[in-house]
């Protein structure tokens, strides 16, 4: 199946050194890349505003980085981040320009944290050489997070990612051990696609940012950051948990949603498989209609757990549903440590344009898990 819109891919790298320090430098390396550089495609680039190598000079444009130039360090000693923005995600209004606004900042020493961000406004302050410049309070952003699983010389952890020609991206870590999860750290920042006008919805922007706990055979968790539980009502806009997975998108005044508020992928919960889901045996059988394979389009919805009832905020290009559970072999949940779809891509003939990612399909054009 065709894409909708245009992605250019970085995948399959390999992270790994000799230890978590070097496994996380090669990651901010590898970001900074795909957002700079677009993934080789000029429109899909970000603009670099702001950067620090950890070692002084802070310079408007970004420096020549390479992976030693990300020092991790707390926040007031010399360390690395990068600021970056782009405009053709939001709804030109006026003539000012309007912007999405990227924080990666490496302030942290455990070795596989970082501070992520993402505002509508521009910093409050300038950067410095021991501190980035300042987000705002529009700002969806996660301090302390986990990007990949700590370091394991005999299972290498990949970097993988794809961005299209409006700057939307997804960016995804696995590692190919079946007794932990295969993917584990997901973050993404895309254009929702919707009919409504820039004055109706100025923020049609869906955000993801998260990290897989090991494997648990008998919890939801072990589908990952896009596992069916992670992108329903798993994936809160408490921002503040560093631990679990998160999902945001502005209201229309702007401001983020609270934490009694969900942004989901599905219109419901998705617990283990005791309980109904509809999706759990929804796998790339082909249609018994014209026997072709249908991608089912992914639309997200807002929630209120208090009182409000749920609406569509939009669609998101190019995400379809894939499989919402791992395999289920009849007993509790996923006992056999099976990957039922995991690493899976369509078309199974010629160049993929899909692979499958917990419970969903995303357009990578090669498989994230080669080899399993």
């Amino acid at each position: 199946m065709a894409t909708e819109k245009s992605w250019y891919m970085s995948g399959n790298v390999n992270l790994n050194g000799s230890s978590a320090t070097e496994v996380a430098q090669n990651f901010m390396f590898e970001l900074y890349n795909t957002l700079s550089g677009g993934n080789g495609n000029d429109e899909a680039k970000w603009e670099i505003r702001s950067a620090s190598a950890g070692v002084g000079a802070v310079v408007s444009y970004g420096p020549a980085l390479q992976p030693s130039d990300f020092v991790f360090a707390t926040a007031g000693s010399n360390h690395s981040y990068f600021l970056a923005r782009k405009s053709t995600l939001l709804p030109q209004t006026g003539s000012g320009g309007r912007y999405i606004y990227f924080y990666a900042d490496c302030e942290d020493t455990t070795g596989n944290k970082a501070y992520f961000a993402f505002d509508h406004q521009p910093p409050s302050s300038n950067g410095t050489a021991t501190n980035r410049p300042a987000e705002t309070a529009y700002a969806f952003e996660k301090d302390g997070q986990s990007f990949f699983t700590g370091y394991d010389g005999s299972y290498p952890t990949y970097y993988h990612s794809c961005i299209d020609t409006t700057g939307s991206f997804h960016i995804i870590t696995s590692r190919g051990n079946t007794s932990n999860n295969p993917y584990q750290f997901a973050m993404s920042c895309a254009r929702i696609e919707t009919p409504r006008t820039g004055s109706v919805d100025p923020f049609p922007v869906f955000l993801k940012c998260g990290h897989a706990t090991a494997w648990v055979a008998t919890q939801w968790s072990i589908g990952g950051p896009w596992s069916g539980k992670g992108c329903s009502d798993g994936a809160t806009t408490d921002w503040a948990d560093t631990v679990g997975y998160a999902q945001g998108s502005w209201r229309v005044d702007s401001t983020v949603n609270t934490a009694d508020e969900c942004l989901l992928m599905f219109p419901g919960t998705i617990d283990p498989a005791q309980q109904y889901n509809p999706w759990v045996e929804f796998g790339p059988a082909a249609s018994p209609i014209d026997g072709t394979w249908p991608l089912t389009p992914t639309f997200v919805f807002t929630a209120n757990n208090v009182a409000n009832p749920m609406g569509v905020r939009g669609r998101l290009p190019d995400v379809h549903i894939a499989n919402f559970q791992y395999y289920i072999d009849g007993a509790y949940s996923n006992t056999a440590n099976l990957n039922w779809l995991a690493g899976a891509t369509i078309p199974q003939t010629g160049t993929p344009t899909h692979c499958a990612a917990g419970a969903w399909w995303l357009p990578f054009t090669a498989s994230l898990l080669p080899g399993l």
